[in-house]
């Protein structure tokens, strides 16, 4: 709230008009929220902003697609204390005997499958855990001219300090052919220590204290030659500089179907009547 507070506005030459400037209507937005006595404040003014329409408030959208637009928005307007606050860093990798092939790609938020997982714990977990190629799945080691056996997935190298995850209730039922929405029970604790739950999946600092370098680069560890395979655990997982815990601020609830629904906040303020 406080960066949106500070963000000022320079005129329609830097920022555009001030009815299409969406960090200028988000301040504004929140600043009614905060000062208001009226239990509920029109949001019009922001959603304008986007360019929507009237008729865009007849239409299903997701929370995540909102998310998208008001952080895209705020980059574009050189706010970039935003970017900070919500951008982290996942390494997406392939690796087997002797190799270890990387690549580095921003994310703003950790999309997780809730299907068959009862806390947010056992979600995350499971979202880190490789996939095997092997068998008839074989990875196509180039160097060596032949199929081997790999490990491909995500680690985290760094996670940003507002972390927005979304549990991924809506899916695509290719037996069907249609969207369904999973009302799963998926538990979360007030406070998620990111360093015990991603233990393991974590990206490994190299001896220069920078991620593991991006793209094709199988040599980046000397070490890995003779390291086995291990299922979802990276054996160079190093805790140099700690994620620490992390406590829940908000949550956003869907109520209704995969046609349509709404959404609500619940949130933890800074007042003194807020348990």
């Amino acid at each position: 709230r406080q960066e949106v507070y500070a963000f000022e506005y320079a005129g329609e030459a830097v920022h555009g008009p001030a009815d299409s400037c969406v960090p200028l209507q988000l301040a504004r937005l929140f600043a009614r929220l905060q000062l208001s006595s009226c239990q509920a404040v029109s949001t019009r003014a922001l959603t304008a902003s986007f360019g929507w329409s009237r008729a865009e408030s007849f239409k299903q959208h997701d929370v995540q697609e909102l998310l998208v637009q008001v952080l895209d928005a705020l980059e574009r307007s050189r706010t970039s204390q935003f970017k900070a606050l919500f951008e982290g860093t996942m390494s997406n990798y392939i690796r087997g005997e002797g190799f270890d092939r990387c690549s580095s790609e921003p994310f703003t938020t950790l999309m997780l499958p809730i299907r068959g997982h009862k806390t947010l714990e056992a979600a995350i977990r499971s979202y880190f855990v490789p996939d095997r190629l092997e068998g008839d799945n074989q990875y196509m080691y180039e160097e060596l001219g032949k199929k081997v056996d790999a490990l491909k997935g995500p680690e985290v190298v760094d996670i940003p300090p507002v972390l927005v995850i979304n549990l991924g209730r809506f899916l695509f039922d290719y037996t069907t052919m249609r969207r369904v929405k999973i009302n799963d029970v998926c538990s979360f604790p007030e406070t998620l220590d990111m360093d015990v739950v991603l233990k393991g999946y974590r990206k490994q600092k190299s001896q220069s204290g920078r991620p593991g370098s991006s793209g094709d680069d199988e040599n980046e560890d000397s070490n890995l030659k003779n390291r086995p395979l291990e299922d979802g655990i990276s054996v160079h997982t190093r805790l140099d500089n700690p994620f620490g815990p992390y406590d829940l601020v908000a949550t956003m609830v869907h109520s209704g179907t995969t046609h349509g629904g709404h959404y609500r906040a619940f949130i933890r303020g800074d007042r003194a009547d807020n348990s």
